[in-house]
């Protein structure tokens, strides 16, 4: 046996052997220390008529009832038209459309600056334009939309009168941001 075993052995007064006096007085009054400790914090009851005090208590608080039959058939009832009412207040909100996220306007291709130039003939409306900006030394981009023709160039700072004046007869007008953006389309007959 280890020490612990032989210690425990003691303490529930099995006679060990070689014990002295003041050792057995010594386990004496631990033993009584021990009982002394447990008697006080002992949780104590009076036995059936503490457990019938519980089970009333529990009763009148209703923590025991198991809910009955005739419950369930009163409230089936009710959760139903609850579950009705709420559908038809779901779908009178969303078919109305008041949480419908709002469509943002479209936004129109080129912005702003666009100028948009209804002529006979696209192709040489576009060509004559380009013309003007490139013997002025402006570069040119060119594009198709659908059967439109489209301008775009930006105008440097110290181009911008000779170009106002070159585009002038045409009836085209440089933008103050200098960013020059046209499009032809053919005249509807």
């Amino acid at each position: 046996m280890s020490g612990d075993d032989d210690w425990f052995e003691r303490l529930r007064a099995k006679p060990g052997p070689g014990q002295s006096p003041r050792g057995h007085r010594l386990l004496d009054e631990l033993r009584a220390a021990i009982r002394h400790k447990n008697e006080a914090t002992e949780v104590r009851h009076d036995g059936p008529r503490e457990l019938e005090r519980l089970l009333f208590r529990l009763h009148s608080e209703r923590l025991l009832d198991v809910p009955s039959k005739a419950a369930w058939t009163r409230t089936m009832p009710l959760s139903a038209v609850a579950l009705v009412v709420a559908g038809l207040a779901v779908t009178t909100i969303w078919r109305t459309g008041w949480f419908a996220p709002e469509v943002e306007a479209p936004v129109m291709r080129g912005g702003a600056n666009l100028q948009v130039m209804d002529v006979a003939d696209p192709e040489a409306a576009a060509q004559e334009v380009a013309k003007r900006l490139q013997t002025l030394g402006i570069t040119v981009e060119r594009y198709a939309v659908g059967k439109s023709v489209g301008l775009a160039a930006t105008v440097p700072a110290d181009d911008v009168e000779r170009v106002r004046a070159a585009l002038a007869p045409l009836n085209i007008t440089l933008p103050v941001d200098r960013k020059l953006k046209l499009e032809f389309r053919k005249t509807a007959r």
